[in-house]
């Protein structure tokens, strides 16, 4: 590991970027980005069948929540699964404009920990799509645990799952990239849910999505 201690939003953009320029949209519901940590979406975190193929023994939901765009999980609901004995860590982070991710990193590494410091454990990080909050979780706990900088993470999530984490979402301004003049200007993405709407288009015209940098 090394390089840069510091990262731009256009640096993470292109490495998060296809070979035609574009974002592209997850092909598979559920990714192993690194040694027994998956990121996927929540159709995978609601099939009890795909967890048991995956041998998934923790579930970190970084969308929880009722609201639309969240996944309205909990550990009551890993537990009417009675064959199965999975740990649930719930982060209440919605997909819209001020989201901070961030304040939830501790929690989300602790529980990771706790999943890969056992023989057989696996952790599912996950949010609705399996694309932006879930993928930022797991770029910054290989940036706090595997002394990974902001681009050897994104790249090592990016080689395995089609990903666009945002800013909003807590990539920014530190520790990922140096601070902006204007903190509130910096993004990588906007939410997934403002996007949704104009999503298969972007995706299927390679038009990619508007990039904010800082100013």
């Amino acid at each position: 590991m090394g390089g840069k201690m510091s990262c731009t939003p256009q640096e993470l953009v292109l490495i998060c970027e296809d070979k035609k320029g574009a974002f592209s949209f997850p092909t598979f519901d559920a990714d192993e980005v690194y040694d027994r940590v998956y990121v996927g979406g929540q159709q995978t975190a609601k099939d009890k069948a795909k967890l048991q193929a995956l041998c998934i023994t923790h579930v970190l939901n970084c969308a929880e929540g009722t609201e639309m765009f969240n996944v309205d999980t909990n550990q009551a609901y890993y537990q009417e699964y009675q064959d199965t004995n999975i740990k649930y860590c719930g982060l209440p982070v919605n997909d819209v404009p001020g989201a901070n991710m961030r304040k939830h990193f501790n929690t989300a590494v602790k529980f990771i920990d706790e999943a890969l410091e056992q023989e057989d454990g696996k952790v599912l990080i996950h949010c609705v799509a399996g694309f932006s909050r879930s993928a930022t979780i797991a770029i910054a706990y290989l940036m706090i645990r595997r002394g990974m900088t902001a681009q050897e993470a994104t790249r090592t999530v990016r080689k395995k799952r089609p990903i666009g984490p945002n800013e909003e979402c807590g990539f920014g301004p530190s520790p990922l990239w140096s601070p902006p003049s204007t903190p509130s200007s910096a993004c990588l993405l906007p939410p997934v849910a403002i996007l949704l709407p104009d999503l298969q288009s972007r995706i299927c015209t390679g038009r990619g999505w508007p990039v904010c940098l800082p100013q």
